[in-house]
């Protein structure tokens, strides 16, 4: 009988199984790569729902707009689907509540940094018609039986100080140097006409016609803009 002596040199490459071993090694390395995968799978599914999912703010502002003859809502040539990302929070008073408050609309919060702070402010004030510090006595409160000698020039504006209105309802200290800014001021009806008997109804005695403002407060200090939609 011939016994043929191998030995480890005169051994050949393929006679050793570097498939298998290569390929378990694979597997080892691939298995935090299959976790990475679905990891950026889910997150991408997520982000796109979100970005599908529809602000509730900004939907309860578009309802109250459905409640107005308003044709769209902006603050000069700023669109609310160019801020919607933004609004953090709201508020609305329905057309129904008007007779409580004396006016109905909505109140828009942003959540901005200090760029976009900056930048929003610098363009509503392109489009200001009437700009004042919240302190001033210029200022003519809808909700207050504040004095005021010019009515006709002078665009009512939300208050600080009434506690019904939801500025006052978040309890914010605002600046001093904070200030309003109106970008749209009208005279007339702007009610849908199923609410036409509430029009006439608990006008402030020194507002003597139906009409609206769009404008924002500006806090300086907190670096914080709030928007608004008024109706009286």
């Amino acid at each position: 009988m011939f016994l043929s002596v191998v030995s480890k040199r005169d051994i050949k490459p393929e006679q050793s199984n570097p498939t298998m071993i290569n390929t378990n090694k694979d597997n080892k390395k691939s298995i935090p790569n299959q976790i990475k995968c679905k990891l950026l799978i889910i997150f991408l599914c997520i982000t796109t729902l979100s970005c599908k999912l529809p602000n509730r703010h900004v939907e309860s502002i578009m309802k109250f707009k459905e409640e107005t003859t308003l044709k769209e809502l902006k603050w000069g040539n700023i669109h609310l689907n160019q801020i919607s990302e933004y609004v953090s929070e709201s508020s609305v008073i329905y057309p129904i509540s008007k007779s409580a408050y004396g006016y109905c609309g909505s109140f828009i919060f942003l959540d901005l940094n200090s760029e976009e702070f900056f930048q929003l402010k610098r363009k509503l004030g392109k489009h200001a018609i009437f700009k004042e510090n919240i302190n001033s006595k210029n200022c003519l409160y809808i909700s207050e039986n504040s004095k005021n000698e010019n009515l006709e020039k002078t665009p009512p504006v939300p208050s600080i100080k009434n506690k019904f209105c939801p500025l006052v309802e978040r309890t914010v200290q605002f600046g001093n140097n904070s200030e309003f800014i109106v970008t749209e001021y009208e005279q007339g009806n702007y009610l849908n006409d199923k609410y036409k008997t509430l029009r006439k109804e608990k006008l402030n005695r020194l507002i003597r016609t139906n009409g609206y403002t769009i404008g924002a407060l500006v806090d300086n200090k907190n670096q914080a803009i709030t928007l608004w939609v008024m109706i009286w």
